[in-house]
């Protein structure tokens, strides 16, 4: 059996966590999510193709997809006009997004995709994410830049590259704050392609920095004495932008989608880079050889998430010692783990740069056995979950996956503990009773056994 998921709960906040983005087809009306006034009579226009709900961790952010022309493009943007928010957004981009609903699972490259979209949050879950004590955990895998800030605006974002909106012809409310990121709207010539520029600062002193590298794609650049830098003809397609500099911490400021006429603009912050080092120990004490220590949720010393180019990982030495470097000076976690042994202290938050850390990890067990239907007969088609015993939570472990032919499951590295086993995944987030699962005991060094009736 291949577990769907086997791993520290250290994404899951306080409400359900959606594992998916959440999709809906169609133009049948939806209803209002706690959204600014006015935007569920954007959301329902007859030229919407579909929506989805994303982020993975936690939902709440809607995004509708349309097609049209120019007429049905102006009667959104007039409804948009009049949604009772702070701040309305409207961003240009050349080139195509065929999304979810308009070409984006087909295999025609020639899709012409949609023409605008309209993105809306419930602020509740916004907050939740971004706002909350979740920010470490979120900033290890998101680099949207939220963290900590205002909730995003309701945006339009329109598309020209599918060739049926003439943005000349729209007529903008005065109330909307509008963004061209077409290369030529800022001047530039159409040679020149797509084009990201910006400037790169020391986040000590807030110096700028020259001489930092810029790379997207085979792209790159250098910053000027100002920090400034400007890569032109950047290739089409979708690229992280990686910036590093001696002495400083490598970055990941954003992934963006480039067309022929593009244009990204960046304000970045380089940490100093920070070295730390510790050693792994056992629950007794006792240096563990070659476990792997990953660096997670890593936070700059602005509180700003810091996503590096690559993950870093390394493996302790036949001492139990370990060292990184080109972490930012800032605060970070760890994951710790080896075969026959769990981390202990996923959600310890430890500064960088450091050194003698402790590092510890826990013998484990296993939990084996079989799900079988009312008659007692297998039930290779179920699927299995195990959570700690009085729900998820997060730091703790946590697991679900499907059966093999003869409806069985194995799950190693379970820390000790009393867990519940169900074959409904899922079902620990709702309020719907669960008479099939069963609670069972998991003790380092042993193989617990459970059979499941669902």
């Amino acid at each position: 059996m291949k577990p769907l998921l086997a791993i520290p709960l250290l994404l899951m906040l306080a409400a359900p966590v959606h594992a998916l983005i959440m999709v809906h087809k169609g133009n049948d009306p939806t209803q209002d999510q706690n959204w600014p006034d006015g935007s569920v009579n954007v959301a329902n226009l007859k030229t919407r193709a579909g929506f989805w709900e994303g982020p993975p961790f936690g939902g709440g952010r809607y995004v509708f997809e349309y097609q049209g022309d120019n007429a049905a493009l102006q009667d959104a943007i007039d409804l948009f006009a009049k949604v009772k928010s702070p701040e309305l957004r409207v961003i240009i981009h050349d080139g195509r997004n065929k999304g979810f609903f308009c070409g984006g699972n087909d295999k025609d490259k020639d899709a012409p995709g949609m023409d605008w979209s309209f993105t809306v949050w419930t602020p509740e879950n916004f907050h939740r994410l971004y706002s909350g004590g979740n920010r470490e955990i979120i900033s290890a895998a998101d680099p949207s830049g939220n963290l900590g800030k205002a909730i995003e605006p309701p945006t339009i974002d329109v598309y020209l590259g599918a060739g049926r909106i003439d943005w000349k012809q729209i007529k903008l409310p005065p109330n909307l704050k509008v963004t061209d990121e077409r290369a030529t709207a800022a001047g530039y010539a159409p040679a020149d392609g797509s084009v990201c520029r910006g400037q790169v600062f020391e986040m000590v002193g807030s110096k700028p920095l020259a001489g930092a590298t810029v790379r997207i794609d085979s792209a790159t650049a250098k910053t000027d004495a100002d920090g400034k830098f400007e890569s032109k003809n950047v290739p089409p397609g979708s690229h992280p932008i990686i910036v590093t500099a001696p002495g400083h911490a490598s970055r990941v400021i954003g992934y963006a989608s480039f067309a022929t006429d593009t244009l990204k603009q960046y304000t970045v912050q380089l940490a100093p880079a920070a070295r730390v080092a510790g050693i792994v120990k056992d629950q007794s004490g006792q240096p563990v050889p070659n476990a792997t220590v990953r660096a997670d949720g890593i936070v700059a010393l602005d509180g700003s998430g810091y996503i590096l180019p690559e993950r870093m990982e390394v493996s302790a030495d036949a001492e139990g010692k370990f060292e990184m470097t080109g972490l930012p000076a800032g605060t970070l976690h760890f994951y710790t783990y080896t075969r026959g042994f769990a981390p202990l202290d996923v959600l310890t938050k430890y500064k960088a740069p450091a050194d003698q850390l402790e590092l510890r990890v826990t013998a484990t067990g296993t939990i084996k056995g079989r799900v079988v239907d009312a008659t007692g007969k297998p039930d290779p088609t179920a699927q299995i979950a195990i959570y700690p015993e009085g729900g998820s939570k997060a730091g703790k472990w946590s697991a679900s996956g499907n059966l093999d032919a003869n409806a069985a499951f194995s799950f190693d590295s379970v820390p000790p503990g009393r867990y519940v086993v169900s074959p409904f995944p899922g079902r620990q987030f709702t309020n719907q009773p669960d008479p099939a699962a069963k609670t069972v005991e998991v003790k380092a060094g042993q193989t617990t056994q459970v059979e499941v009736t669902k």
